[in-house]
């Protein structure tokens, strides 16, 4: 439900924005614009292209996309950390399997994840940038769990704030160390000729999602649940 409020309110900005356009073309005897589910997918998950500051770029701030990411950031963040309190607490407490726990809040998440880009995804892409439109899923679950995990480590408003440090320098900064970089289209090596591998994409996150679940095991076995806030 959420997912579908979300992108409905993307496709009514953008279907306004395509419209006052065309207005605009209309007066001035040029052709109109088409609207177009590509380009709905593409406002909201192209981000931006490399940023080169040394050629007195402007710095285009991708609002949309950083705004979808943070928001989905935000959404996956509050289950698990409310489940240590109340209820959820008392019952992880009382259970001898603490790790099954751990991995079904990572389910839970990863599940999420995936229903909110469907919803994005309810029209087949093309065929020839189908792999980026799974690398960027993949890479949101990962960064998705392990922010998941550093909320076991600190509270989990320090641990949203490192998430956004991470879309924000990744928005600034082109380069394959930073996750975020590969949740945008126009980084990637099929609108860039010197963009990110799609490869290389697909491994990082297959890592993170990996060695979040790893560490997130081993950390939940040795936390004490009755001082976790």
């Amino acid at each position: 439900v959420i997912a579908i409020f979300v992108f409905s309110c993307f496709f009514s900005f953008h279907f306004f924005r395509v419209h006052a356009q065309n207005i605009h073309l209309q007066k001035s005897g040029e052709t109109p614009l088409r609207f177009t589910c590509g380009d709905l997918l593409l406002s909201v998950l192209g981000g931006m292209k490399e940023f080169h500051y040394e050629d007195g770029e402007p710095f285009l701030f991708p609002a949309l996309w950083i705004f979808a990411f943070l928001l989905l950031l935000y959404f996956t963040l509050r289950y698990p950390s409310e489940n240590l309190s109340g209820i959820g607490k008392s019952m992880l407490i009382l259970s001898q399997h603490r790790k099954t726990w751990y991995l079904s809040k990572c389910v839970w998440c990863v599940s999420f994840v995936l229903m909110y880009f469907a919803v994005l995804y309810l029209k087949a892409p093309p065929w020839d940038i189908l792999p980026g439109f799974f690398l960027i899923p993949c890479m949101a679950c990962g960064i998705a769990l392990l922010q998941m995990l550093l909320t076991f480590f600190m509270r989990p408003i320090f641990s949203y704030i490192l998430s956004c440090v991470l879309l924000l320098s990744s928005a600034y900064f082109a380069s394959p160390f930073l996750p975020g970089n590969y949740l945008m289209f126009f980084r990637t090596e099929i609108f860039s000729e010197n963009g990110l591998s799609i490869f290389l994409g697909f491994c990082t996150a297959f890592f993170m999602i990996v060695l979040s679940c790893v560490i997130g095991c081993l950390r939940i076995e040795q936390m004490d649940i009755l001082e976790k806030e």
